[in-house]
């Protein structure tokens, strides 16, 4: 019972390629070229802040990365820019996931991290409460809300 991968190359068969005798996913892996990771892209844009979203959006809209699951790599991405101290960037990341994935207990429990680097008690509190109510197991959360609640 192997977890499910997505397709790295997306190729949509139609009704008309079929009926063409067109192999789409052939026609894709033939005319595959490696493109930058979104990781990368990002991280580009996050100097001029508005950017980045719009970035996003033409990532999550080409049909080539349809079957991407953003969450993980909006993630990673997060805290590599808390581990360089860039906390503004890193929340910018985090919001991001956050609205992209709003029933994902993890980006909360991420975005709320980010807070506390950047001494925003409140937002905190705030996104460790959501990611509990998500999922009311999260140990990360449950610890970290004490913590907070104790000082």
């Amino acid at each position: 019972m192997r977890q499910w991968t997505a397709p790295e190359i997306a190729a949509n068969l139609t009704f008309d390629a079929y009926r063409n005798n067109i192999d789409p996913a052939m026609k894709a892996i033939l005319n595959y070229e490696p493109t930058r990771s979104l990781a990368d892209i990002l991280a580009d844009a996050l100097p001029n802040g508005r950017a980045v979203n719009e970035q996003f959006r033409t990532w999550k809209n080409d049909p080539l990365n349809e079957y991407q699951d953003s969450e993980p790599v909006l993630n990673d991405l997060g805290y590599r820019l808390l581990g360089s101290k860039k906390v503004g960037d890193a929340i910018t990341i985090f919001r991001m996931n956050a609205e992209e994935h709003p029933e994902s207990a993890n980006v909360f429990d991420s975005l709320a991290e980010a807070y506390l680097a950047a001494n925003d008690r409140a937002r905190a509190i705030v996104n460790y409460e959501r990611a509990l109510a998500l999922d009311p197991k999260l140990e990360s959360a449950v610890e970290a809300l004490k913590k907070l609640r104790e000082q």
